[in-house]
Formats: C-alpha cells, structure tokens, sequence
C-alpha cells in the first residue's frame, strides 16, 4: 500500500483525491498509466471496504519482490491523516519516499524552513521492526539534509524509545487518540517549526504530549498557580520525560504513596482499571503514555478525596 502513484510521469496522492479524480485515476489504471514510486510495478488504485481509505496497491505478485516495507490499513489511515492536515497547513507533502535506500512514509516541506522534515510511522511489530533496526535508521537518516524525523509510535512501543529519538505514541485500539489528540500534537509540533523554534519542539515532544487536547500554545500562556497533587515536586521529574518503566513506576508509587491512605495506595496501584485496561502500575510499566494517564487518574482519586499537600 502507498498513498502515491506516477501518471504519465508525474506524482499523484491518494489523500488529495476527489471523487471524480479518482474515477480519472481508475481508468489511468485500466490503461497501465499508473506506476508505484517504490518499485514501477503497475499501481491499482484501491479503497479500504471499511474505513473507506484510498490508497494505491501492488498487483498480483509484484508486492512479494518489491522491497518496500509491508503496510496495513492502519498506517494508510495515518499516513492519510497526517498528510491532509499538513497539506492543509501549507506543507508541501511527499509520500513513500527513498531516503538513503530506507522507505520513509512523509517528507515535508514548508517555504518558511530550509530543510525538509521526515515523518515515519510505525505499525509494524517488534518482530518485524526491532528497536535496533528503528533505531539505525533513524540514525542513518539524521545524517541526510533532513531538518528532523519526528517518529509516530504505537504506545506498546513509545517507552522503548525514550529520549533515543523524537516520538509521539499513538494508541491501535483508540481512534479518538490515534486522529484526534495525536492530529492536534502533531499540528502544534508543526507550527512551531514553521516559527522555527527548536527549543519549543523539543519540549513539547516530551513534556506536551502529556496534556490534553487544546491546552498546548506556541506562546507562554498565563497559567494558575499549581496547587495539590501538581504542586508535588514528584509530580513530574524535571526533565521533560515520563522516564524510563522502572523511574516511571517508582515515581508513582511515591506518588500513590503520598496523596492516598496506605491502606488504599497498593489497592489503588495493583487494581484493575478499566481505561487503562490494566492495573496503574502495570500500564505505567508498559508505556509513558499510560503512565501518563494513570498519574492523571491517581490526581482525579487524590482530589476526591479533598486532600491537601503533605508535609
């Protein structure tokens, strides 16, 4: 699957499509017009029976010699998503690009930045892409003329990746998070590089993508004093990062710790949740962002309770 395809020569998107476009395109294809940009083996322009995605796909067999990686229905939604929101804000987009013989989903390109950004997602499984290999190419691409590679990872596999490049999870199971906060982060991370502001970037790839929908600003926006469980100055570490899964448990222990009796800390922690579809200290092992939300809903059982700050 690929969202771009070659007409006589030139690039087309799947994403950008009208409806009269892509009956256009359909008959290109019955004409052997349409070739994929991975290998020119003749491209079939197809749409997904459920989520309606469009996309362009390998013909019999082509798609077992061809060596760009193997994709799925979710990472056409993505790739999908995020190129229409970046093509509306102005980037100019290309899909399924060769970059030093490696497959990247999105290179972007704004005329206010001088070098293009890189967008690559991942849904594949650790079997088929290990840590290691993510971790190669990323290094391997960071030496091109490419501004950033900003990495879109499953929340399963979000922790493995602390700090070792830039990242945002995405939740499989929860399309509300995978197009709607992760379409908003991504929206303010890219306005802040149209501004150019590295440091911005930078922050809030590891510190704002803990907040809710629509509370993130490119400016310094007047804020409350910080009072009860936010106060606490474990409540976050100081180093713009959720931690590693021993550091991210840890701290919240201390946390469960302080803020509930000890009678119902270690009930709290080792309990079912139900959001969280685990116990709070075992999703906040499993990944950043869900301990992310687990210290939000040990705040939500704090303020419940009408506790003050401790001593």
């Amino acid at each position: 699957m690929t969202q771009r395809a070659n007409l006589d020569g030139k690039s087309i998107y799947a994403f950008n499509a009208s409806d009269d476009i892509w009956a256009d395109w359909k008959a290109a294809y019955q004409e052997s017009r349409l070739t994929l940009p991975c290998c020119r083996a003749q491209a079939v322009p197809r749409e997904h029976p459920v989520s309606g995605t469009r996309f362009f796909s390998h013909g019999p067999y082509a798609a077992q010699t061809c060596l760009w990686k193997a994709t799925g229905e979710l990472h056409e939604d993505l790739v999908q998503a995020v190129s229409r929101m970046l093509n509306d804000m102005g980037w100019e987009i290309e899909t399924d690009v060769w970059v030093e013989d490696i497959s990247v989903d999105i290179v972007c390109r704004h005329e206010l930045r001088d070098q293009p950004v890189a967008i690559q997602i991942e849904t594949a499984p650790a079997s088929l892409r290990p840590e290691e290999t993510i971790l190669q190419e990323n290094s391997r691409l960071a030496e091109t003329d490419l501004q950033s590679i900003l990495w879109l990872m499953p929340a399963s596999r979000y922790g493995a990746f602390d700090h070792l490049i830039d990242a945002l999870p995405y939740h499989k199971d929860d399309r509300a998070n995978t197009f709607g906060d992760l379409a908003w982060i991504i929206r303010q991370y890219f306005l802040i590089r149209i501004e150019k502001r590295q440091d911005l970037a930078d922050d809030m790839l590891f510190e704002q993508v803990r907040q809710p929908s629509g509370t993130f600003s490119a400016g310094t926006p007047a804020q409350s004093a910080v009072t009860g469980i936010q106060a606490d100055r474990d409540w976050y570490d100081g180093k713009g990062s959720a931690g590693s899964p021993h550091v991210r448990t840890e701290r919240l222990k201390r946390l469960a710790g302080k803020w509930l009796q000890a009678k119902d800390a270690n009930a709290w922690l080792d309990g079912w949740n139900d959001e969280l579809q685990n116990s709070p200290l075992g999703a906040s092992y499993c990944s950043a962002s869900a301990y992310v939300r687990a210290q939000e809903l040990l705040r939500d059982a704090a303020d419940r309770k009408d506790l003050q700050l401790p001593l």
